[in-house]
C-alpha cells in the first residue's frame, strides 16, 4: 500500500521548460548583480558551483556548502557581503520569471487528493536552488507552502545529493521516514526522476502533457493521475515497484545517513526523551553501536562464511547497560557517520553475486546479504521517526 508520494516540480507540477527558464534566470541575476560582479564572471562561477552540487557524494556536506566552496572561491569574494544582495534578488527579481511558467492542469487536484489520502507528501525537486526560489515556483504552480504542509521541500540549504543520484531519492525517503516499497515518485524525466526511483524500489508515474492512446501503464497527464487517485485501488495508476536493485542498496544507506544527520540538526541534543523511549543522545549512541557491533559484523560474516548463522542481539538493553544518556551525543553521531561510510564503501565494492550470498537468521530464517541491507535501512527509518517524535514532543 502506498503511504508516501514524492513530486518533482518543474514540468510535473509546474509547466516550466527549464532551458528557457535557466537562460532567463542567469540573465536576470547577472543584470541584478552587475554593479558588484561582471555578468560573465558570475555565470562562470554559477556553473562551477552547480557542477559541484551535482557531483557531491559526501553525506556530511550540504549542497549549499558544496556550491559556496566553489562559487565564492571562483569569484574571489567573501560570502557574507553578497548575501543580502542575493536575498533581495530572490525576493524582488526572481518572482518576475513567473511569466515564463504556468500551472499544470490537474496538478493542484492531484496534490489535494494525496493529502486527502493521508499520505506523506514531499516536493522532490532537484535541490540546486535555494528554498526561496523553490517556494516561488510552488506558488506559481498554485501550491504555496503557506497553504500546503508538505512533509519536505527539497532545496540546496538542507539536501546533500542532487538528481539523478539515487542517494537523493534515499535522502528524501529518510527525511520523511518512508519505506521505498510504500512510496511513489511522480516525475516527467525518465533519467532524472524515474530511473533512480525505480532502482530504489519505488513505484513511479511519468507525468506527460499528452497521454498515449492506448494508455501506457504508469504514465499520463496530471489530470489523468488525479482521476486515478479517486479510483479504488488508486495504486493501479502507478507502475508498481519491483524491489530495489542490489547496486542501489549502498545509496539507500548513504542517503539515510544524510537524512539522519539532518534530523539530528542543531539544537536537538537538548530534547528530553519521550515518556517511553529515547532522546537524541540515546539514539545516536544506539545507531553507532548497532553499526559497529551488528551491521558490520553481519556483513563480514555473510561475505566470509558459507550460509552462516546470524545470532540474535538484544541491543535495546545497551542504553541502560552502557549508560547512553551520560555519553557525548555529537561524538556518537560522528562515530556513527564514520562507521556508516565504511559500511557503504564496503557494499559498493561487492560483486552482483555477493548480494545473494545466503545466511540463516535466528528470527527471520533463510536470508541473504541484500535482505539484511534492507533490514539495516528499515532500522534507520525506525530511529529517524523516533527522533522526529522526540523533537515534536519538545516543540522543535
Amino acid at each position: 500500500m502506498i503511504s508516501a508520494i514524492l513530486f518533482d516540480l518543474d514540468d510535473t507540477l509546474l509547466d516550466n521548460p527549464m532551458d528557457g527558464f535557466l537562460a532567463a534566470y542567469f540573465r536576470s541575476l547577472g543584470e541584478f548583480m552587475a554593479p558588484r560582479i561582471d555578468p560573465a564572471r558570475l555565470q562562470d562561477a554559477l556553473m562551477a558551483g552547480t557542477r559541484a552540487m551535482l557531483g557531491n557524494e559526501d553525506p556530511e556536506i550540504t549542497l549549499r556548502e558544496a556550491f559556496d566552496s566553489v562559487f565564492f572561491s571562483r569569484l574571489g569574494m567573501e560570502r557574507e557581503p553578497l548575501l543580502s544582495a542575493f536575498e533581495r534578488f530572490y525576493a524582488g527579481e526572481f518572482p518576475l520569471l513567473r511569466k515564463l511558467t504556468k500551472p499544470v492542469e490537474g496538478a493542484i487536484q492531484t496534490v489535494d487528493l494525496a493529502f486527502g489520502l493521508r499520505w506523506k507528501v514531499a516536493i522532490a525537486t532537484n535541490p540546486v536552488f535555494p528554498l526561496a526560489a523553490v517556494a516561488h515556483r510552488l506558488e506559481w504552480a498554485g501550491l504555496p507552502p503557506e497553504k500546503y504542509c508538505f512533509d519536505l521541500i527539497s532545496a540546496y540549504e538542507s539536501m546533500h545529493f542532487a538528481k539523478p543520484r539515487p542517494e537523493f531519492v534515499a535522502e528524501v525517503l529518510g527525511r520523511i521516514a518512508a519505506q521505498p516499497g510504500e512510496t511513489v515518485f511522480i516525475g516527467n524525466d525518465p533519467v532524472q526522476d524515474l530511473e533512480p526511483a525505480r532502482a530504489l524500489g519505488l513505484a513511479t508515474f511519468r507525468a506527460v502533457r499528452e497521454a498515449a492512446d492506448p494508455p501506457v501503464p504508469g504514465e499520463g497527464s496530471m489530470r489523468q493521475l488525479a482521476a486515478g487517485l479517486k479510483s479504488d485501488p488508486c495504486e493501479d495508476s502507478f507502475l508498481p515497484a519491483s524491489g530495489p536493485c542490489f547496486c542501489s542498496l549502498p545509496a539507500l544507506l548513504t542517503g539515510h545517513l544524510a537524512a539522519i544527520r539532518h534530523v539530528f540538526g542543531e539544537g536537538r541534543w537538548s530534547n528530553c526523551p519521550q515518556e517511553e523511549g529515547w532522546g537524541p543522545v540515546e539514539i545516536a549512541c544506539h545507531l553507532r553501536d548497532v553499526e559497529r557491533e551488528i551491521t558490520q559484523p553481519r556483513v563480514q560474516k555473510i561475505l566470509s562464511g558459507e550460509n552462516p548463522y546470524l545470532a540474535p542481539v538484544e541491543s535495546d538493553s545497551w542504553a541502560e547497560l552502557r549508560n547512553y544518556r551520560a555519553q557525548d551525543g555529537p561524538l556518537a553521531l560522528r562515530d556513527f557517520t564514520a562507521a556508516r561510510k565504511e559500511t557503504a564503501a564496503l557494499l559498493r565494492s561487492l560483486r552482483p553475486e555477493d548480494w545473494t550470498r545466503p545466511a540463516r537468521h535466528a528470527l527471520f530464517g533463510p536470508t541473504t546479504l541484500a535482505e539484511q541491507a534492507r533490514f539495516f535501512a528499515r532500522h534507520d527509518l525506525l530511529h529517524i521517526d523516533q527522533l522526529q517524535g522526540s523533537a515534536a514532543a519538545a516543540g522543535v
